[in-house]
């Protein structure tokens, strides 16, 4: 079915959805949770007052007598595993009813999967996937069979995407967050749209002796998620910072205006500010209060210690 379409979205954190007559009567409203990719939520069966989230979509399609699983959170821990060490993974269920088995599969370099049944504690199941002694790419994702049958996955559209952590000894890089504006109204504006946009931005310090391409390293402004927004792989001369260079990365949530684009913007009442390497390990991490407008925050001097405002801010110069 290819449905038709409306002037707004629906808000995958949760959110009520109306359904009136032209004449404004209420026909039916449904108040539904926070969703993941993949999930939908849905009565079962068809027209029923049961309203459950489903881990398989059935969009123009019955949606049968009961639903499928649905994962709803996955845990990580450590977030970042090193060699030697196992990595604890836990998935919840939105219910355990009507669930036959629940199994996490991974694999190491791209060899073939391993299958784990993961242990149930509620409606939380867990698995370990074991230590590895060399440098790689661990791959895993985890299925949830319901008693109907009906398969779900974590990701939702595992094995075709995993979930994944690098193992990695190289040597962190000598970067540094070395200003950032968080509260941009009238300076330094960001010009890639063809339109003057007045955005938040980063600017990145090599106080090194080696040219750093900063491509598939992250950018963060929440040091607990380093995986936020990671700098593509496709523009080597835009994202590489030559020996005691800067590199000015705009965070204005507009990736698709090109590979200096964040995915995120920043807090002018405080937050972090982070920059992360391949494989997650932190390269350089500040955390800072309320800002003031139109003044950036940064190093004293390049890559120092103490940080200060700049009423008359140096994006992409020395500080």
């Amino acid at each position: 079915a290819t449905g038709l379409n409306t002037n707004f979205k629906l808000d995958a954190a949760g959110e009520t959805v109306y359904l009136e007559n032209a004449s404004g009567t209420l026909i039916d409203r449904v108040q539904y949770p926070a969703l993941d990719n993949g999930q939908s939520y849905g009565r079962y069966p068809d027209g029923s007052t049961q309203l459950a989230i489903s881990g398989v979509v059935t969009k123009g399609l019955t949606n049968g007598d009961s639903q499928a699983p649905a994962i709803t959170a996955h845990t990580r821990t450590p977030l970042i595993p090193g060699l030697n060490q196992t990595a604890a993974i836990s998935i919840t269920l939105a219910t355990t009813t009507g669930i036959a088995s629940v199994k996490m599969y991974y694999r190491f370099n791209g060899g073939s999967y391993t299958s784990v049944a993961m242990t149930a504690s509620g409606t939380t199941y867990s698995a370990t996937i074991p230590a590895f002694t060399t440098t790689g790419k661990v791959e895993y994702y985890m299925e949830a069979t319901g008693t109907n049958g009906k398969v779900a996955y974590e990701p939702a559209t595992a094995p075709a995407k995993t979930k994944e952590y690098l193992l990695n000894t190289d040597a962190l890089p000598q970067l540094v967050i070395n200003e950032f504006m968080a509260f941009n109204s009238t300076c330094c504006p960001d010009n890639s749209s063809g339109t003057a946009e007045y955005d938040d931005w980063i600017e990145i310090y090599n106080k090194g002796t080696v040219a750093v391409n900063i491509a598939g390293m992250y950018l963060s402004d929440d040091k607990n998620d380093p995986f936020k927004h990671q700098i593509p792989s496709n523009a080597p001369t835009a994202t590489t910072i030559q020996p005691g260079g800067y590199l000015l990365l705009w965070a204005d949530n507009s990736s698709s205006q090109g590979p200096l684009h964040l995915n995120f913007g920043l807090s002018n009442l405080g937050e972090d500010v982070g920059l992360f390497y391949v494989d997650g390990r932190t390269i350089d991490v500040y955390t800072f209060g309320s800002q003031t407008e139109n003044s950036s925050f940064g190093r004293v001097t390049n890559g120092a210690s103490t940080w200060k405002i700049f009423t008359t801010p140096t994006p992409g110069q020395s500080n």
